[in-house]
């Protein structure tokens, strides 16, 4: 489900993926992943879901999912992702031109997406998504 800067609230997010994860024992919890480039965002048909070039996006934690906040410059969407949709999910390290990027690889049963964002982010990202049961190849 993807939802349109207009539609954007906490009551249409949390009615498909819950409440914002809160990690037990802790006050303050850090739910949000790094800021990731979309390189590539389409439907398991072959569809763009991209609106804009030059997109950045940030995974927000629920209990029963991710939402995937979509940015560039003033404008936003929302693509919620629960936890049951996800197929594979892969971290990997790989070289780009003369630097090294974190490349996310993302499939779900309506999407696949391909992020990148800076090599030196790969650990905190990996400790990130390997707490919500996902192991990276």
């Amino acid at each position: 489900m993807i939802l349109k800067e207009s539609e954007i609230d906490s009551d249409a997010i949390e009615s498909v993926l819950g409440k914002p994860y809160k990690e037990p024992g802790k006050w303050f919890t850090v739910t949000g992943s790094s800021y990731y480039f979309i390189k590539e965002l389409i439907t398991v048909n072959g569809e763009s879901v991209l609106v804009w070039e030059d997109s950045k996006g940030i995974f927000q934690r629920l209990e029963k999912g991710l939402a995937l906040y979509v940015n560039r410059s003033n404008y936003q969407r929302v693509i919620l992702i629960p936890f049951d949709s996800i197929t594979s999910l892969k971290l990997n390290v790989t070289k780009a031109e003369s630097d090294q990027i974190t490349l996310l690889e993302l499939e779900t049963t309506q999407y696949l997406g391909r992020f990148e964002t800076n090599f030196h982010n790969y650990s905190s990202q990996a400790k990130y998504f390997v707490k919500m049961g996902f192991l990276l190849d």
